[in-house]
């Protein structure tokens, strides 16, 4: 099993639980009103002139990237110390923040996903300002650039509120990725033991989804500012994540069998999501990815839905959506609410996780139990077909005294095939490699090939030591 202490899992899944459903209070009131500069032509001098409107109740803009000014102003009440501004949110290129004062703005600070570390005056993973308690009752003007979504779902705290929520934040997600990092392991280690493919597209799934969760809870583009443009990687990690999902559902739902006209098609999202993401690169227009997105989270609907079709033909369907049945309804809501701006989407919440991890344990067991389920198959097939031969000792004796080499034996723990053991006959006959091939109507290179797993069987090197063991093994079977 790959949890030995039942007790210590499921008190550590339950930690997990009760830090990600942890309340987080005390969001102050404040007003914020934008401004869209479609014609990039707004500057200091004019920007208090502009017409400012309501934020859309989503705190999103969805498709319309590019260049906006956002005017805030805060109750100071319930502030007893300094309060943090911050905008859990990952596709923010640079906040520059603005003071009004005697009528002119002032500039205060700078942060954002291009800002060095060095310049910002609050380091934290998502753009974030510290503003004095004597300087709330200030008016303050922000100006933001948005490469991608323009979400801007922008909290403010106490700095003491925000100290206390940072700190248990930090323990869920090193908890979570923790957990993550040894499932990725697992994958990876059974793939290289048992060459099974279920646990390297599995694998794949997963490690581009825990890239894609690091980018979207801030924690990548915070580590990695501002050397690598993290933006075009992450399209390229949501292609990625594509085809391993696909490659995945496809083998552990069996669907090249049950649905191969669907298999040859859907090999045909992934390579439009990646021509999406191109046109984005070169005419900058984030309605083409929110689109691509969408049609990509889609699939994963499809697959949910086929899942469900098979949940009484194939047992292996019900792992398929227990497994996705959070994970799947909050791709949807996330991909499609964050490209398009309909409705709230943040980079901290926590259910996206949980999601995960459910996904993650469900389908490393899943595709364990799936192996265990195929080796019990092949064991009964083996069972079947001996039973059929009937060949009791005196028949092996009186036909071939070679059929004990079709079972394990103290001599080789691998059984030899059918066409191996006519080759061992015809080694221990003395006939050559050419002779072989006569015999048994197989080309020389096939020849040689069962003698090389034959000798890798038995443990020896060349044809002496091979008849020698083999004679020892028939007298001493049957002595």
């Amino acid at each position: 099993m790959l949890i030995n202490n039942r007790h210590s899992f499921l008190f550590g899944i339950s930690l997990f639980l009760l830090i990600s459903f942890n309340p987080v209070f005390a969001f102050q009131t404040f007003d914020l009103s934008y401004h869209h500069d479609n014609n990039q032509d707004t500057n200091l001098q004019n920007i208090l002139d502009e017409d400012f409107l309501e934020m859309p109740s989503s705190n999103s803009f969805g498709i319309e990237n590019g260049t906006y000014w956002f005017r805030l102003n805060i109750d100071p009440t319930g502030f007893p110390d300094r309060a943090v501004v911050y905008v859990p949110t990952h596709n923010i290129d640079y906040i520059e923040l603005y003071s009004l004062v005697n009528d002119k703005l002032r500039y205060v600070s700078k942060t954002g996903n291009i800002v060095v570390k060095d310049e910002l005056a609050f380091n934290y993973k998502f753009p974030s300002f510290v503003i004095n308690h004597d300087d709330l009752k200030n008016t303050y003007y922000m100006k933001v650039s948005f490469p991608k979504g323009a979400n801007f779902p922008l909290k403010i705290v106490s700095e003491k509120t925000f100290n206390t929520n940072n700190t248990t934040s930090l323990i869920y997600l090193s908890f979570f990725y923790g957990i993550s990092l040894i499932v990725l392991l697992i994958h990876l280690f059974y793939f290289f033991k048992f060459k099974n493919p279920y646990y390297l597209y599995y694998f794949g799934f997963l490690f581009t989804l825990m890239f894609n969760l690091l980018m979207f809870d801030g924690t990548l583009p915070h580590l990695l500012r501002p050397f690598i443009n993290l933006g075009e990687i992450e399209l390229v990690f949501h292609v990625i994540e594509e085809i391993c999902l696909l490659a995945f559902s496809i083998h552990f739902l069996g669907l090249k069998k049950r649905m191969p006209s669907f298999v040859k098609f859907s090999y045909s999202f992934p390579i439009l999501l990646a021509i999406a993401y191109f046109s984005f690169s070169i005419i900058d227009n984030f309605k083409i990815v929110a689109i691509a997105d969408s049609l990509g989270i889609c699939t994963m609907l499809v697959l949910w839905i086929i899942g469900i079709y098979y949940w009484k033909e194939n047992a292996y369907a019900k792992f398929y959506v227990i497994g996705y049945l959070i994970l799947m309804p909050l791709g949807l809501y996330y991909f499609i609410g964050y490209g398009f701006g309909w409705w709230p989407v943040t980079g901290e919440d926590k259910i996206v996780k949980i999601g995960s991890a459910i996904d993650m344990l469900v389908f490393t067991y899943a595709i364990t139990f799936r192996m265990k389920t195929k080796a019990d198959e092949n064991e009964k097939k083996i069972s079947a077909l001996e039973e059929e031969i009937s060949i009791t000792k005196s028949q092996i004796k009186s036909q071939d005294p070679y059929f004990i080499f079709l079972k394990k034996n103290e001599f080789s723990e691998t059984p030899l095939t059918l066409k191996e053991l006519e080759v061992l006959e015809c080694i221990y006959e003395g006939l050559s490699n050419n002779e072989i091939a006569k015999k048994l109507f197989i080309s020389l290179s096939t020849v040689k090939t069962h003698i090389s797993n034959i000798f890798q069987k038995f443990g020896v090197k060349n044809r002496i030591d091979l008849k020698s063991l083999v004679t020892g093994a028939i007298k001493e079977h049957y002595s």
